[in-house]
């Protein structure tokens, strides 16, 4: 009977998406024993595999929270820049359709983030995400 470090090994190189040969001949354990081990640890595996994508995905800054951030900081750069300049120059034609597609960006990034709460006496706005908290009486 293999040990636990063995299944462990098995299920990370599983995640990776490694074939049950290569799996096997790094681990030492039969391609059978293997099929059984991917059925029976179906959902570690799962769940390793999106780690994985998890840790990629925010690596490279495409998660939703990640391109909220960097649509903003953009959105606020070309702000900054636009009240330095005279509405006269043409280029101002380039900044105003830039800081319209980082504003569409971000609201639409932001505008499926949502609160899910037991009182229902919240209501969710779509404006940026925003949650209106009512007065206590």
């Amino acid at each position: 009977m293999k040990d636990i470090t063995d299944k462990d090994k098995f299920i990370e190189l599983r995640a990776q998406g490694l074939s049950f040969t290569k799996i096997s001949d790094q681990i030492g354990v039969s391609k059978p024993v293997l099929i059984k081990w991917s059925n029976e640890f179906k959902k570690e595996i799962a769940n390793q595999k999106f780690s994985i994508a998890e840790e990629l995905l925010e690596k490279y800054e495409l998660m939703k929270v990640s391109r909220i951030n960097m649509f903003a900081e953009l959105l606020n750069k070309a702000i900054e820049e636009l009240k330095k300049r005279d509405f006269e120059t043409s280029s101002i034609k380039e900044l105003i359709n830039l800081i319209a597609f980082f504003d569409l960006h971000l609201k639409s990034e932001a505008e499926s983030i949502t609160c899910i709460t037991d009182n229902p006496q919240w209501e969710y706005s779509e404006d940026l995400g925003s949650v209106k908290i009512p007065l206590i009486d």
